[in-house]
């Protein structure tokens, strides 16, 4: 039982870190990539919705990449490919289209709306970090693993210092135990071992 609780601990402790650091990383760029979560099915099947994404800029872009640009809107963005590449007084332009859609999007954007370029995709992962920005997702998936952990963490800690004391007091007995030199070895072994019993009987008691 012991072993089953320390692992489901370890696993708590890799999702808790791997959402700490999705949240963080999507509300700051890193070298420029960015985090964001698709929200919609217009890239399926090759991106599904709910997938966390990882977005690099790129020094050039060409059609069939996957990229994420911003909107008229501060906040919402999109992520789809590179269907069409014009060059227009001598500035390039971009006409972009979901992979589940039957047509492109209505508007070109200069090269400048383009964010970056999709690198790395992790299914569904996005509905996680997205919860976990909310009070109760921050609360489900962060705050309660934080603490299981660092209790575990303190657990081992007073378990291990309890273990050191009850080392050294036992070796203080044993030390301490007047056996005649011309006793029986295993009377002397005997002795020994009964004090070295109730040590355990003791720290058993404690921890």
């Amino acid at each position: 039982m012991k072993k089953l609780f320390s692992v489901s601990v370890t696993v708590a402790f890799l999702v808790f870190m791997g959402l700490a650091v999705a949240v963080s990383l999507s509300a700051f760029s890193v070298g420029g990539s960015r985090l964001f979560t698709v929200m919609s099915g217009s890239m399926e099947p090759t991106i599904h919705t709910g997938s966390l994404i990882f977005v690099f800029p790129a020094d050039t872009y060409e059609v069939g990449d996957i990229v994420t640009r911003t909107t008229d809107k501060a906040d919402v963005s999109v992520t789809h490919r590179i269907a069409e590449k014009t060059t227009r007084n001598g500035q390039t332009f971009y006409r972009t289209k979901g992979d589940a859609n039957g047509a492109m999007d209505g508007e070109s954007v200069p090269e400048s709306s383009l964010m970056g370029t999709v690198r790395f995709v992790i299914p569904w992962f996005g509905f996680a970090v997205n919860f976990a920005k909310t009070e109760l997702g921050f609360v489900l998936l962060i705050l309660i693993p934080a603490v299981i952990i660092i209790y575990e963490e303190c657990r081992k800690i007073r378990d291990e210092i309890v273990r050191m004391w009850h080392r050294r007091q036992e070796r203080r007995l044993i030390a301490s135990i007047d056996i005649p030199d011309d006793s029986p070895t295993d009377d002397r072994l005997e002795r020994v071992g009964s004090f070295l019993r109730d040590g355990e009987r003791n720290r058993r008691r404690i921890v």
